[in-house]
């Protein structure tokens, strides 16, 4: 089997078989391709719920998800939401790859990006809940 050559500069050797080298990019891009399309899709989720609860949009509360996204013009919103995944992706590429100079371990790698995406989605609830209209009292 072919090894890659060792780069004395980095802290850790790149000797590794081609295949386990393969393996271990191919799930650290794919788990960074992840979290950065749910930072998009939470970014869009709550851009929704933000149209639905402010005003005069508020009165059109039939308006689903599925009509903000495919039935409205919201390009301006998906292209937003998705520029803020293509953002996110190289940084969690970067921190799952190790920057102390030796190989993060993929359980390291699944609970940075599980944590990430805890605060994505606790700081959107957190936007939503500022966001809601005040409830009237009909009395």
């Amino acid at each position: 089997a072919s090894t890659l050559i060792p780069h004395p500069d980095l802290g850790y050797d790149l000797a590794m078989p081609i295949k386990e080298s393969l393996r271990y990019w191919c799930v650290r891009i794919l788990l960074s391709v992840l979290t950065a399309a749910l930072v998009s899709v939470t970014a869009f989720v709550c851009a929704w719920v933000e149209y639905r609860n402010a005003p005069p949009h508020g009165v059109e509360a039939g308006r689903s998800l599925w009509d903000f996204t495919f039935h409205m013009q919201t390009f301006g919103v998906q292209n937003t939401c998705i520029l803020a995944g293509i953002l996110a992706f190289p940084l969690f590429l970067i921190y799952s790859t190790g920057l102390d100079g030796k190989r993060t371990s993929l359980i390291k790698v699944l609970i940075y990006n599980s944590v990430t995406i805890l605060f994505v989605v606790l700081m959107a609830a957190g936007l939503a809940l500022v966001h809601l209209p005040p409830i009237e009292d009909h009395h």
